[in-house]
């Protein structure tokens, strides 16, 4: 990130809101700005002296997320698809479910490597199919529950307060919040996109 102030427009934060985030994303998670010296490729090899990178575009939890393979060594570094129990995150402006799909199931066909991710469990050997299968199996949850959510009609606001995606409330309050709507949002254009819900009057509903 370039630009915290470019971030935060980015996401329509003003005010009080605004001063918030930044001090949320400069304390808690040591924001500094970095440039962007170049951009990296789909497939581009990267030497590191003794040590050879490619990279993996894996789009989904953001636009440009990528996953790097270390051939000699038989290592894929996963980064953000980490296979937690929580399940795939996609609160990014940017971040598109359907990619987070393709991209789980990208790494996950690739076998007799050792897999290190960012988070929780990090290094797992050999094959991620099971543990990957689990990891998207929380998006069908999360989204059978919005859809049995749906049979009535439901605002934004009343769909964020059942907890989808957090389950239970966690501090701070605005952040996960915010990051339990841009999610549910994610779900939302998804189902109406393939028809599955309609929305009249700022209220979702299933199509009957």
């Amino acid at each position: 990130m370039e630009s915290l102030d470019r971030l935060l427009d980015e996401y329509q934060m003003y005010g009080e809101r605004r001063e918030m985030w930044r001090k949320i994303l400069k304390e808690h998670y040591h924001y500094e700005p970095r440039a962007v010296s170049r951009k990296l490729k789909e497939g581009e090899k990267i030497s590191l002296g003794k040590t050879e990178m490619v990279v993996l575009h894996t789009p989904g939890h953001t636009p440009g997320h990528s996953c790097f393979e270390f051939p000699n060594e038989k290592v894929i570094y996963l980064a953000d698809i980490d296979l937690t129990k929580f399940g795939p995150y996609y609160g990014d402006r940017g971040s598109d479910i359907d990619q987070t799909i393709q991209s789980v199931k990208r790494v996950a066909g690739i076998k007799d490597r050792t897999f290190i991710v960012s988070h929780e469990h990090a290094i797992y050997h050999g094959a991620i199919a099971k543990e990957a299968e689990r990891y998207l199996a929380v998006i069908e949850q999360r989204e059978n529950q919005l859809c049995e959510l749906l049979r009535k009609p439901k605002t934004i606001e009343e769909i964020v307060a059942e907890r989808i995606i957090y389950k239970k409330p966690r501090e701070p309050k605005d952040f996960y919040e915010f990051g339990e709507q841009q999610m549910i949002s994610k779900h939302l254009e998804r189902l109406l996109r393939t028809e599955r819900v309609i929305i009249e009057n700022d209220h979702y509903q299933l199509k009957q």
